[in-house]
């Protein structure tokens, strides 16, 4: 089961990070040229999306001091800008006494940083931190005695390689740690070439891991590079090397060299001045105006750099082209009929806006003043009842208040009044109109106006939601119409014989209706009802 986890591991493998290209040289001896080292750091780069460009000198028994003044060596130096040049001293030489190494070892470790940084002043010298021998160093034990035993040795090579990084403002890539990790762990991997000393494909497998997470700054865990070995032990390896780099990259000195800003976008604002934030910043930072504060106010069209720096004189830069403008504003009028749409919202009243329009360099801007919205004549009707045989009809529109000209024509005369007065039965339609459109209602009334229902009936509830109830203690049948404002029928319905019906009245529109009565003798009883949401 575990067998398979780790299978699935090692080949669902996807980088997230985008992808990386490094030239890296490696300056050593037989501890780096063993396996291919620098082979296999550049088979996992490609495996996780990346690429390195590598090359190396790693003449056998190699010490910093012979490394310094080696032609190869120095050319190679100068061959490109490097963005790493690894540096791995003789395998004896920094576990010896402090003393010794002080006097030996350090001084050419930083002739050669100062070569490396004399070609290119960004290029990041890593110390490849190696491991103690299997069972000590026991030609050098007597002179020594710390180095005696593995723990001893791995000690002092741990404590001069740091020193180095820390002396040469450079880095460290710890395989030393991740090494006696492995051992105390997992015993049964087998990191040494049976000579105790130069390392098997497992430990080498190990040290390009540790490469892959100093260089990139990411896990290796989960690459499907596996130089041949099983997946359980290059998922031990892998996720070894991942946490010691990766849970401690202050003490590796990883990133302490690193430079960056971001600047935001090429912008155009409308306005005098515009306040610009360098994000990100890692350097000493100088501004193309001279300051060095984060935050810059912009007073002028152009372009603007920052560039950072640090203590080698490497440098990196970011631009960002500002353009700086004065506004307009347009007072515009717009109108239509029923409703008006503008940038995506539709208006369906008069409406008096503020709100600017951002065009062009986003300066100019488009203020609306006012938005007139005007619909065509709705008519309805009703009833203003007075004694006798004699009744008001008058229309209600919603467009006589208003501005534009509209027109009522009755059937029955050249009046454009919204009222008239008629006697007994009427029938006939009256006219409205304007720019917008036009409406017309045909109008039937009955003789005089319709009687007030009496205490034989009942009808409730009113206002209405659903239904209505509709009760006649004289137990006799009925017909029933329901009209709205506009005149018309939108109910009707003949019970015959029935003194009690329930009238579902869920399809109507919530409005004001009149519910008319016909009782077998044909009297009309009227009673206005309200349909509500």
């Amino acid at each position: 089961m575990h067998r398979n986890l780790l299978l699935f591991l090692l080949t669902s493998f996807v980088t997230l990070n985008a992808q990386q290209t490094k030239k890296v040289l490696f300056l050593g001896n037989s501890y780096t040229s063993y396996n291919q080292l620098p082979v296999l750091v550049a088979n996992l780069a490609n495996a996780g999306g990346h690429l390195i460009i590598q090359d190396s000198n790693t003449p056998g028994g190699t010490t910093f001091a012979s490394h310094s003044n080696n032609a190869t060596t120095l050319a190679k130096i100068k061959a490109q800008d490097w963005d790493y040049v690894v540096l791995q001293a003789q395998s004896q030489e920094p576990s010896f006494s402090p003393g010794q190494v002080a006097t030996d070892t350090y001084p050419y470790a930083a002739i050669l940083s100062d070569s490396i940084l004399s070609n290119n002043p960004c290029t990041e010298p890593l110390f490849y931190m190696t491991w103690g021998r299997k069972n000590g160093d026991a030609s050098n034990c007597g002179s020594y005695p710390p180095i005696c035993t593995y723990d001893g040795m791995q000690q002092r090579l741990r404590e001069s390689y740091v020193e180095m990084a820390q002396d040469n403002d450079a880095s460290v890539a710890p395989v030393g740690v991740a090494w006696k990790t492995i051992r105390d762990l997992y015993p049964l991997i087998e990191l040494y070439n049976p000579d105790q000393s130069h390392p098997s494909l497992e430990g080498s497998y190990l040290a390009a891991c540790v490469f892959y997470a100093s260089i990139f700054r990411e896990s290796v865990l989960g690459n499907t590079y596996t130089a041949g070995l099983d997946s359980l032990t290059v998922y031990r390896l892998q996720d070894m090397a991942s946490s010691t780099v990766l849970d401690s990259l202050s003490l590796w000195q990883i990133g302490v060299n690193d430079l960056n800003v971001n600047l935001p976008a090429d912008t155009s604002f409308c306005g005098d001045s515009l306040i610009v934030t360098a994000q990100n910043v890692k350097g000493n930072l100088l501004w193309s105006t001279n300051e060095i504060s984060n935050t810059l106010i912009i007073y002028n069209s152009g372009l603007v750099s920052a560039i950072v720096t640090n203590d080698r004189t490497c440098s990196l830069s970011d631009s960002v082209n500002v353009n700086l403008s004065s506004g307009v504003a347009t007072n515009v009028f717009y109108e239509a009929c029923d409703s008006f749409e503008l940038d995506g919202i539709v208006y369906f009243e008069d409406t008096i806006l503020s709100a600017s329009f951002v065009l062009g360099n986003g300066c100019d801007s488009i203020v609306i003043s006012e938005i007139n919205i005007n619909q065509a004549p709705i008519i309805a009707f009703n009833f203003i009842e007075i004694p006798g045989n004699t009744d008001i009809l008058y229309l209600e529109s919603n467009d006589f208040d208003s501005t534009y000209i509209y027109e009522i024509l009755w059937s029955v005369s050249v009046s454009n009044e919204d009222t008239m007065s008629y006697v007994c039965q009427f029938q006939g339609y009256a006219l409205a109109w304007n720019t917008c459109g036009m409406d017309s209602v045909y109008l039937i009334t009955v003789c005089g106006s319709i009687k007030e229902l009496n205490n034989s009936w009942s009808i409730g509830p009113n206002p209405v939601k659903n239904s209505i109830l509709i009760s006649n203690t004289n137990q006799e049948g009925f017909s029933l119409n329901i009209i709205d404002l506009l005149g018309r029928v939108v109910y009707q319905e003949a019970y015959q014989n029935e003194s009690f019906r329930e009238v579902n009245l869920e399809d109507l529109t919530p409005n004001i209706y009149h519910l008319v009565l016909y009782d077998k003798q044909g009297i009309a009883l009227g009673k206005k009802i309200i349909q509500k949401q």
